[in-house]
Formats: structure tokens, sequence, C-alpha cells
């Protein structure tokens, strides 16, 4: 026989004899010939579990009603936000002209690219060992800056072409990255995939086209009274506000994994898709849209062909007497015949029109042609239209190139406020022109020794290129069996040809086209 220790409230013992044990730790003996059963001392288990039970009920009530009460809280305040930025998005005639929704599109647009870029950090780039980390970080660089290589020469040019068809390409760009979001989502779930770093780069070329398309769509949108600077500012305070939205939601998504939160960002694209064709039809109109005329203010480029001053002036006077916008680009300042001869057209064209576009560059008469240093000048009819030029310029700066380096432009400004530096510049600046005249020269005084092919016209062009009279065959004799390459146009860069090799360059045409 045992006996239950006093510790044990409630145990029981029975006798080797048939007994009975209470299960419930009630007060019952075991009866049998010779049993002894142990009593139960302390409380009862039965009676603790019903406590326990009422306690956990009370507290289940308590928590569920003060969590009713939070969500009561949190529903009103969601919808009292929701109503003020809907009033926000409308205001001030947006809603009448369909800017507010734009509005909305471009804030489901920035949410998405927020919960994408969480997703991507978390999973393609940076959890990775320690070792990993610089390759990493050097691929995410690479991936974030090449859309903005792909977006200026490649995709803007395309979008430009949906004039009548604006709205279908920003859905295109939201649908694109829709897609690409969800199946980035798969393969991150299943494990490493070659298309991981494809689709990541086809989500960033995406976004940076949607920034090319929605700066031609707001200046359809302005209510009456509007600038475009204000309403670009709205559209971009929308942008921010859905980017801080969205990534703490997009954070508590990818707790559960990264490809939750590129889920979440699949719904994003998909509302904003929808958003996108919801746009009013005007986006698509090309109504008040003029005609431009695209011309070099010297050095053309390729054929190195200038008007002369009476051209200019002719062109002038026509353009002046039409709506065509002139945009002039000056490239090669100083490289014709002077710095003052070789803007004296685009002046020329300026004093007479009431608005122009002048692009100028000083990669080659500084000899930046890396670093990309220029300036962007506009002649408007009214100074209040000023604002609203620049504003839109800025916007495709930023979708195009975003931020271009400095140090070229700081070494350009130091030569240019020293008068001895400028002094020096301009010196050399006259040295490389009549060394480039010289070989023009040189060029056009052999037209006699190579038979078939016209050079003459040589001396009477300007600047940096040329184009020779090559067929595509003799361009490729000259590759094949004499290592000169030169565009398959058969333009050259004058500037390449030098007294060390100018006799063997005419030496290898004329065997060509002999």
């Amino acid at each position: 026989m045992t006996t239950p220790p006093e510790d044990q409230p409630g145990a029981a013992s029975s006798a080797s004899g048939p007994g009975r044990t209470s299960v419930d730790g009630s007060a019952g003996a075991a009866g049998g010939s010779g049993g002894t059963s142990g009593g139960a001392a302390g409380p009862i288990p039965g009676s603790r579990a019903r406590a326990v039970g009422r306690g956990l009920g009370t507290g289940a009530r308590v928590t569920g009603r003060g969590a009713a009460g939070v969500a009561r809280a949190t529903g009103r305040a969601t919808a009292y936000v929701g109503v003020q930025a809907r009033r926000a998005a409308g205001a001030q005639g947006a809603e009448d002209s369909g800017l507010n929704r734009l509005i909305y599109l471009h804030f489901f647009n920035t949410a998405g690219d927020a919960a994408v870029a969480i997703s991507l950090a978390g999973s393609l780039f940076f959890q990775v060992p320690s070792g990993e980390a610089r390759g990493q970080v050097a691929l995410f660089l690479g991936l974030t800056m090449l859309p903005f290589a792909i977006v200026a020469p490649l995709i803007g040019p395309f979008l430009d072409r949906f004039s009548h068809g604006r709205r279908w390409a920003i859905g295109a760009t939201m649908a694109f990255r829709a897609f690409l979001a969800w199946a980035l989502a798969g393969a991150i779930a299943t494990g490493d995939s070659p298309w991981l770093f494809a689709a990541a780069l086809g989500v960033l070329v995406s976004s940076k086209a949607y920034g090319v398309t929605r700066a031609a769509a707001v200046p359809r949108l302005l209510p009456e009274g509007f600038t475009l600077v204000k309403a670009n500012g709205r559209v971009s305070l929308a942008g921010i506000v859905g980017a801080s939205v969205s990534a703490p939601l997009a954070g508590l998504a990818s707790l559960a994994g990264s490809e939750w939160s590129l889920r979440y960002a699949f719904l994003l694209f998909v509302v904003a898709t929808v958003c996108a064709i919801r746009l009013p039809e005007k986006v698509d109109s090309s109504v008040g849209e003029g005609e431009l005329v695209l011309l070099h203010g010297c050095c053309h480029n390729p054929t190195g062909i200038d008007y002369t001053d009476e051209q200019w002036r002719a062109i002038a006077d026509a353009l002046a007497d039409s709506a065509v916008l002139p945009v002039l680009d000056i490239a090669y300042q100083g490289l014709g015949h002077g710095m003052e001869e070789d803007a004296a057209g685009i002046r020329t064209v300026i004093d007479a029109v009431p608005e122009a576009l002048v692009a100028y560059s000083c990669d080659k008469n500084f000899g930046l042609y890396r670093d990309r240093v220029g300036a962007f000048y506009v002649l408007a009819k009214e100074a209040g239209d000023l604002d609203a030029i620049m504003s839109n310029a800025n916007m495709l700066a930023r979708a195009t190139w975003s931020m271009p380096p400095d140090h070229g432009g700081a070494a350009v400004r130091i030569v240019v406020e020293d008068k001895d530096l400028t002094r020096d510049w301009l010196g050399e600046l006259d040295d490389m022109r009549e060394r480039m005249r010289g070989v023009r020269e040189r060029l056009a005084a052999a037209d006699g020794d190579i038979p078939g092919l016209n050079l003459s016209a040589l001396a009477d062009q300007n600047g940096l290129f040329a184009v020779l009279p090559l067929s595509s065959d003799q361009i490729a004799a000259l590759r094949k069996d004499h290592g000169i390459y030169m565009a398959g146009s058969g333009r050259i860069n004058v500037a390449g040809l030098h007294r060390g090799n100018i006799d063997k360059f005419i030496a290898a045409l004329a065997t060509v086209a002999g």
C-alpha cells in the first residue's frame, strides 16, 4: 500500500483489493478489504480550472471590447483621413479637371515601388554573408542606374509616339510591373532563378518609363488657374504619402517572407493600372501641341555644312511667320569659325521669334565629353510661363538622368570666371579649330589623287565631323585591309587625323576607291 504525500493534494491511492479512485480529486475513499485511502488537502483542481476559465473568459471579453474599440477608432480615423485625402486631391478644381485621378494613380505607384524596394533589399541584394556584400551592393547600384541609360535613348522616344494613347502607355507600365512583381514573388518563394535580376531590372525600367509618361500627362490635367509647378508639387506630395503609408505595410508583409511584400506590390500596381485607364480622355489629346524644328547652330553633325548669314536670316523670317517652335542645338561653338561667328545664326533666330529653346553643350569646346556639361535656355512669350516650362523640364530631367555630376560644371565655371583662364581657353580653342581646318584642306587637296571620290567639298565644311562618299564595301575594305575604322555611313571624326597618320589614310582611300 502507498500513501500519497501531503504535498500532492488530491492524490489518491488504492489497495491491492478492488477500489475506486476519484479522477476529479473529490473526497472519496477507495473501498476494499484492508484498504486505506489517503485524503486530499488544499484547493480542488476542478474548482481552480473553473475559476481560471471564468477569469480568462472575463479577460477575453474585456480584451475583445478593447480591440473592438480600437478597431472602431482606427476605422473612424482611417475614414476621416480618407475623406480629407480625397478633398485635398480634388481641391481647387482638381476633381473637375481629372488631376485628382492622376494623384491617386501616383499614390499607388509610389506605394508599389516602396513595397518592391523593401522586398528586393531583403531578398536579392542585402541578405548575403558579409564577404559577398560588396558584389551585391555593386549589382544593386548597377541595376538602379541602368534604367536611366535605357529610358533616355530608347524608352523615352518610344513613349513619345503614344501621343494619342498616353493612358494606355501609363497603364502598360503599371500592368507590366504588376506581372513582374507576381513573377518575382514566385521566383523568390521557390528559390534562385536566372530571371530574378532581369525581372528586377524590368520593374525599375518600367518605373522610370512611368515617370516620362506622367510628365506628359500632367499639363493636360491642369485646373483653370493652376500652375504646372503647383500640379507637379501636389502629385509629388501624393507620392511621398503613398511611399510613407506603404513602406510599413510592406515591411510587415515581408516578415512572412519577401515574396509577400511583392504580392502586396502586385495588388497596388493592379489598382494603379485601373487608375491609369480611368484617367480623363484629354490625356490622350494633342490639342494645343505644335510643331518644332531642330537646328544646329554651327558645325552640323555629321555633314559639317553650315548655313550662311543670308540663309539664317531667311530661316528666321520663316519661323517668325509660323507657329513652329525652334529648338536650337549649339554643341560646337568655337570649332567652326570662332565663338562670336558660330553663335550669330542662333542670335538671328532668337531676335525674330517669340519663343525658342536652346540646348548648349560644353562637351567638345571644353574637352569634357564624359562629364556632359551644358545649359538649357528658354525664350518664353510671357515671363509667367517660365515657371511652368522649367517645372516640366525638371521633371523630364529627373526621369531621364536624375542628378548629373558637378565636377565638369565646376571646371567650366572656374575657367569662364577668370579672365586669364578664359583667354588661355579661347587660344587653345583657336589652335584646335585651325588644326582641323588644316586636316580638311589636306583631304580636299588629295581629291585629284583619288579617282571616283569627291573630297573637295571638305574644305568648305566645319567642325569635328565629315561624311565621306564611300560604299559599304569600301568601308569594309578599309577596316579589313588597312585597320581603319569608321561608321557604316562613312562618317569620320576629323580631329582623329593629324600629320602622323593623314598620308596613310589618304593612301588607303586611294586603294579602296581604285
